[in-house]
Formats: C-alpha cells, structure tokens, sequence
C-alpha cells in the first residue's frame, strides 16, 4: 500500500485554492451568513504555513537569492493597491501591507542569517546574531504593519530550521509556534509533514507571482458586480 504523500507542486496549490477561498470571503463578508465567512476565514488559515514552507524550501534550492528577494518585494509593491482596495475600499493604506511584504521579511531573515554562520566561526556568537537578526526583521515586519508580521517572518525561520535538521520531530517547532495564532492551522502542518520533498509538477513560479494580484483584482471586480 502506497503512502499518502504531497510535494512542492501540491502544497503550492492548495496554498493558493485556500488563499483564494480567504480572501473571497474577506470579500463578500456583508453579503453572506456569519458562519459561512467564518468557515471560508478558517479554511484561508491553511494557506500562510505552506506559503512560509515554500519560503524556506526555496531559499535553501534557489542559487540566485537576491533576485527571488527582489521578486517577492516586486509582486508586494504591484499587489498592494488592489490588497488596500480589496480590505479596506481605499488604495492606500498604511496600516496594513500584504503577504509578500512578510515573505520578502522572512526571506531577508534567512539570507542574512546564512552570511552569520558563514563568517562567524564561533558557533555560540553565531547562534546569538542569528536570533537577534531573525527577531530584528520580525519586529520591522510589525511596525511596517506587514500581513502576519513578527509572527510570519519567525515562522519562515522555524521552518528553515526544519528544513535543515532533516528531522520530522522538529516539525514540532514551527507547528506550536503556528498554534499560538489559531489551531486552523494544523491542516497545514500534516500536509508539510507528509511533503516528500520533491517538486512534482511543474508550475511556473511567475504564474504563482501573477496570480496573486489577479485574482484580488477578480474579487474587487465580482464585489462590484454584485454591488456588494
């Protein structure tokens, strides 16, 4: 009997369908039962995990990382008026920044901790810069307001850590850690556990890149529609 197991290609798109049922919801919040929102906003939980996994699996198989930052923060920057517009019915607002503006954050994290334990020998100083670098960026993902903030960028970290003890136990690390927020997200950890870590189908990451502010500009468009 065959093992259930997920991949790179199937995380990605249940990331995407969950994200998808979030923020369609978030949408159409006046114009359906309290319930029903409430069940669309738990199933949308599933989604951040597995985008802050793909963050960390990527960082560890991308070779030219400072052009994956630079796309990141590029997607953030084109999303961010249709994200305003979709949450709050204003094309500006400082208050609250995307999802990808915490990616970036989490990836900047990963990189510059990568150049710590590069260049400093001692394994203790290292540990310390480590922390204090991940903790830093957490907190400037918290006053840029960033989606998830302090929270999103510490757990990309716990996955890479994860990732690279190469041990399922210390899927308990970021699991706990995710659970403080909510316990939807538990969906998203068995499916990480079960990732096999191969790529499976290939889907272009520039169609990932694209359909995020498509498919918030789909939802302003319908809301409208419905003149909700």
């Amino acid at each position: 009997m065959n093992k259930i197991k997920t991949n790179g290609f199937i995380l990605k798109i249940i990331a995407i369908v969950t994200m998808v049922i979030d923020h369609f919801t978030a949408a159409f919040e006046l114009s359906m039962p309290e319930n029903i929102y409430h069940l669309g906003r738990n199933i949308g939980r599933t989604s951040f995990p597995l985008f802050a996994y793909m963050i960390a699996v990527g960082y560890i198989h991308t070779k030219n990382k400072k052009n994956y930052l630079l796309r990141l923060v590029g997607v953030g920057l084109i999303s961010e008026v249709l994200f305003d517009y979709l949450l709050f019915d204003k094309f500006f607002v400082m208050s609250y920044n995307n999802i990808f503006f915490t990616l970036a954050l989490g990836l900047l994290a990963l990189i510059i901790s990568g150049y710590v334990r590069e260049n400093i020998k001692n394994l203790y100083i290292a540990a310390i810069v480590e922390y204090a670098v991940v903790f830093q960026i957490g907190f400037v993902a918290e006053i840029c307001h960033t989606d998830y903030g302090f929270y999103g960028v510490f757990l990309i970290y716990t996955f890479y850590i994860y990732l690279r003890s190469k041990n399922k136990i210390t899927l308990l690390l970021p699991m706990l850690f995710g659970m403080i927020q909510t316990p939807y997200v538990l969906p998203a950890y068995l499916l990480i556990y079960l990732d096999d870590g191969t790529h499976g189908r290939h889907l272009s990451k520039y169609i990932t890149y694209l359909f995020y502010p498509a498919h918030i500009l789909v939802a302003i468009l319908l809301r409208g529609f419905v003149g909700v």
